[in-house]
């Protein structure tokens, strides 16, 4: 009776198993990714795909782009330059950051002609989600170092709440010292030209040429516009535009490609080491964030074997 027992629970926990598994690879293991991105941007779609439990990838998108696998590791194409200009414009409130974030190959470049409409506004550079998450922190910690001393400070009547939020593509970052932190790991800051006819609509905008970068690695670059000024209640009004000249991956060597209707999927061959490019188109424009959804589509007969050793062992023990 004991082995009997002990034969049904091996059962009931291999049935659990095989049931389990196939739900686990496809919400949780390999389930859709979300990518927030904006126009232009050329990035390799890492993690979320299995040649073994995917039979191919599907892209879904409200803006055109088009998606490319490869073999192998896609090469930069240092020929193929693609310029796209975004403007923005924004309104902080005192001691406050925004930050946008853009995808860059090896050999782009960036140009930013800005204004600020009050004094003691900033440009900061940084590479890498770490990156910015480090300059956060730091900035973070400056407040608190700056309320610790204000505390200290006799000349203090009262302390200042400080607020901030964050989101994926752009966060504001508000505080109260007098002093904007500037991160250690900035790999360019640069002040804004002033003048008080940067507002909005852009009319007559007095943007001048502020910063220039050359991209040595692939990765993601945050800029950071920051205003510190001496004024406590009013807001400081920014106008940026971006010229950006990508540099691409060389489409010609892909295996497969698609493009259509925001709506598009790619067959990946069972066994292979697929790499997985995608390409939001380039639009002139104000700038913002597109979202794109990237999602494993199930190498069915896989999962039904799954789910027929999960019937047979269900059968088995009703029959025992």
């Amino acid at each position: 009776m004991a082995s009997h027992a002990l034969i049904t629970l091996g059962a009931i926990v291999l049935a659990i198993v095989f049931f389990a598994i196939p739900l686990i690879l496809k919400y949780h293991v390999y389930k859709p990714q979300k990518k927030i991105v904006v126009a232009g941007d050329v990035f390799k779609v890492d993690g979320g795909l299995s040649s073994t439990w995917c039979q191919g990838v599907e892209f879904d998108s409200k803006y055109n782009f088009r998606a490319f696998i490869y073999d192998s590791d896609p090469i930069v194409d240092g020929n193929e330059v693609v310029r796209t200009l975004s403007t923005h414009h924004m309104v902080l409130p005192n001691k406050a950051q925004e930050y946008w974030g853009f995808h860059l190959l090896r050999g782009s470049t960036v140009n930013i002609t800005s204004c600020a409409r009050l004094i003691r506004a900033d440009v900061t550079v940084v590479k890498g989600i770490s990156g910015l998450k480090q300059c956060l922190r730091e900035h973070r910690r400056a407040i608190r170092d700056e309320e610790s001393s204000g505390e200290d400070s006799l000349s203090e009547s009262e302390s200042d709440e400080d607020t901030s939020s964050i989101s994926s593509s752009q966060g504001v970052v508000t505080n109260k010292t007098d002093i904007l932190h500037i991160c250690t790991n900035s790999i360019l800051h640069e002040e804004l030209p002033t003048s008080y006819t940067c507002k909005h609509p852009f009319t007559k905008v007095a943007r001048r040429h502020t910063l220039s970068q050359y991209v040595n690695e692939t990765d993601y670059y945050y800029y950071i516009f920051s205003s510190n000024t001496y004024l406590e209640i009013l807001p400081n009004e920014f106008s940026i535009k971006f010229s950006i000249d990508r540099t691409h991956y060389d489409y010609s060597t892909s295996s497969g490609n698609c493009s259509k209707d925001n709506h598009c999927q790619l067959r990946m061959a069972m066994g292979s080491q697929p790499k997985v490019v995608v390409q939001m188109d380039g639009v002139n424009g104000t700038l913002r964030t597109e979202k794109v959804q990237v999602a494993c589509k199930p190498r069915e007969w896989i999962f039904m074997i799954f789910y027929g050793l999960f019937l047979i062992i269900i059968f088995l023990c009703a029959f025992q």
